[in-house]
């Protein structure tokens, strides 16, 4: 009986247990066939990540369930029309304005790209080692409105040389002629040249440092010039003297009646030997007796006699024949105080003496 009952109730509990088997596998069919027509697909827009999954078959059905209309500008990295079994990621990018201030020039770029490095390869702009960008790392992504300057730094080396002039200073030597020069110091000119650093920001200096500086002091010239006055006589021999006189000169000899050779320092008279007024002329002085006019020279001269006539601005010339003093005459003579008065005026006469002309 027990078994009976028991094929009863399975009879009764088959059927739905049945059913129910047939719609759990219904079921998983279905969701598995509606699992197989979902697309996941990742859009970036506008700087945000949206993660889409829909039926559609391409990205533009995925555009429109992120609710995504493309505006005026905007580009993608796809076409709309593309399979989303093609697609993974969807990128979509608006023009962006910036601003490139590049070695103090300004320029507005419009551009897609994403990092700061792009825009500037972009636009052919070149960063050089020694340039510093403001306003953004190259690795930084673009944003509307972004400013950034871009300086370039430069350094330069150069050098100036100031020329210090020497000076010519002329100083008086009492022991050469007046008229002659001698160099007694070569002198030349100094120097202060600066080596400097300069520091360019955009070609415009904005830092300045002397490294160094070289300096020679200058040296004077010295040049010594002579002060004893001098003249040339006939037979062009210099003549160094003191003083000067224009005397009107007359010429005497040891004819009888004179005083012969007898001269008032006691000295025996020969040619050469002259008579002054002392106190004009010192007896014992050396003297030079030019000629004026073109008339000839009497030569080196020593004022050893005195003379009654003979006073103020007169001089008497020896010499040996009365003739002789005819033919001199009476004569204006220049008169020259000897600047050395250790010479032998007879040693010197050998080349200057009157000959009666």
């Amino acid at each position: 009986m027990k078994f009976r009952k028991a094929a009863v109730i399975l009879k009764f509990v088959k059927y739905p247990l049945l059913l129910a088997g047939v719609l759990v596998a219904s079921l998983l069919i279905a969701t598995n066939i509606f699992l197989s027509d979902m697309r996941t697909v990742q859009i970036q827009y506008n700087g945000e990540v949206k993660t889409v999954i829909t039926t559609g078959r391409t990205v533009k059905d995925a555009l429109a369930v992120a609710d995504i209309a493309l505006k005026d500008g905007e580009v993608m990295n796809c076409s709309e029309a593309d399979s989303l079994d093609d697609v993974a990621n969807v990128i979509i990018q608006a023009p962006r304005e910036i601003t490139v201030t590049i070695r103090g020039e300004e320029y507005q770029f419009t551009t897609y790209q994403d990092t700061v490095s792009e825009v500037l390869a972009e636009n052919g702009i070149e960063v050089q080692g020694t340039d510093i960008i403001e306003g953004a790392d190259l690795n930084e992504t673009i944003s509307e409105g972004m400013s950034i300057e871009i300086k370039t730094y430069r350094e330069v080396f150069y050098d100036e040389t100031e020329i210090i002039g020497h000076e010519t200073k002329y100083v008086a030597n009492n022991d050469m002629l007046k008229g002659q020069y001698k160099t007694a110091v070569a002198g030349y000119d100094g120097y202060r040249t600066k080596y400097y650093r300069v520091l360019l920001e955009n070609e415009k200096e904005i830092e300045c440092e002397v490294l160094k500086e070289d300096y020679k002091a200058p040296r004077d010239t010295v040049i010594h010039y002579g002060t004893i006055l001098n003249f040339k006589n006939v037979i062009g021999q210099t003549v160094a003297y003191t003083k000067k006189y224009t005397l009107l000169s007359t010429a005497y000899s040891p004819t009888p009646g004179n005083w012969g050779y007898q001269t008032y320092t006691g000295n025996t008279n020969r040619e050469g030997g002259v008579a002054v007024d002392p106190t004009l002329i010192p007896l014992g002085t050396k003297l030079y007796v030019k000629g004026l006019n073109g008339k000839p020279d009497y030569g080196f001269a020593i004022a050893w006699d005195v003379g009654k006539s003979i006073k103020g601005d007169r001089i008497d010339l020896f010499m040996e024949s009365e003739e002789t003093c005819i033919i001199w005459g009476m004569r204006d003579v220049e008169v020259y105080i000897l600047a050395d008065q250790s010479v032998d005026i007879f040693a010197l006469r050998k080349g200057a003496l009157f000959v009666g002309q």
